[in-house]
């Protein structure tokens, strides 16, 4: 159980504040929450988790201001109670802000070294957040990831081939520092053409859990409240009435009740002449192509 020393902690206190009166103070139920500053009290006070967890929601509730004033105090007490933040991310937006084809290339058995210019469909997001205490520069040099898994199939079950079967089953995206509490979250795929199974199964979906965490340097993992989203993909029959691959993402209504909407369709063809069989060698150049630019239809933007 965690120790924290009130004679310290109220030094550091007078030191940052001479006149300090604590029950005209915002820290007034923090120093409660610790037992109070009774004269001839005990020094030493053993905090359990839930009064540590109290002490941090008050710490996540002081004005900038008094943050500032008593840093030193707070610090104090946020490395003997592992209080990770002086705040929480909170009113977070998630917003899509465009697409991208990127290049890829691979060795066929057949035809040699492949270039396909449009290999990968890049789904570009924002996910921005405010901050508790008011001052979004409490996060400028905290890190940020994403966690996603597949609660209930693999990522390579059908619809889709072996192509994804390298694909673990829980992974963390890298880490990345935020900038202003705004994180870029780009979600891809590849050509779809060449990883559903054929002959199709239409209808099928797999759902892919996502959860945004944030934390401080030095600090443990923490989840961003109700930062949580469902994305799912599969074969379909689009809206034009011929087969399709889909990719949505939408919040995660148990741990996120703002409603987000994002999914779009791309046309599927004939199956392409070859598949995918293994990456290229090291510095390769050969621009042979097998470009199959499909239809992509947004069917919800988020907005």
């Amino acid at each position: 159980m965690p120790v924290v020393s009130m004679r310290n902690f109220m030094n550091h206190i007078g030191t940052a504040n001479d006149s300090f009166r604590q029950n005209a103070s915002s820290l007034n139920n923090i120093i409660l929450l610790l037992g109070g500053n009774a004269q001839n009290s005990p020094n030493n006070r053993n905090i359990n988790n839930r009064t540590a967890e109290n002490i941090e929601g008050e710490i996540h509730g002081l004005p900038v201001d008094k943050l500032l004033k008593y840093q030193t105090a707070l610090v104090y007490l946020g490395n003997a109670l592992n209080i990770d933040s002086f705040a929480r991310p909170t009113n977070y937006n998630m917003a899509f802000h465009g697409f991208e084809l990127q290049w890829y290339q691979f060795r066929d058995p057949t035809h040699g070294l492949i270039r396909i210019d449009n290999a990968r469909y890049i789904f570009k997001h924002q996910f921005t957040f405010d901050s508790t205490n008011g001052d979004v520069n409490t996060f400028t040099h905290c890190l940020t990831r994403e966690h996603v898994w597949y609660p209930t199939a693999r990522a390579y079950d059908p619809p889709f081939n072996q192509l994804l079967s390298r694909v673990p089953q829980s992974f963390f995206m890298p880490q990345n520092g935020s900038q202003s509490a705004s994180v870029t979250d780009d979600h891809s795929t590849f050509n779809p053409d060449y990883i559903v199974r054929r002959p199709l199964t239409m209808g099928r979906t797999i759902d892919i859990r996502q959860r945004y965490q944030y934390k401080q340097p030095g600090r443990q993992w923490q989840n961003i409240p109700g930062a949580s989203y469902i994305l799912k993909k599969g074969v379909r029959w689009g809206v034009s009435g011929d087969p399709c691959f889909f990719f949505s993402k939408q919040n995660y209504a148990p741990e996120n009740p703002n409603a987000y909407h994002f999914e779009v369709e791309i046309a599927l063809g004939n199956a392409p002449l070859a598949t995918l069989n293994r990456l290229p060698s090291r510095g390769a150049t050969s621009h042979n192509s097998m470009n199959r630019q499909r239809e992509i239809r947004v069917i919800a933007d988020g907005s």
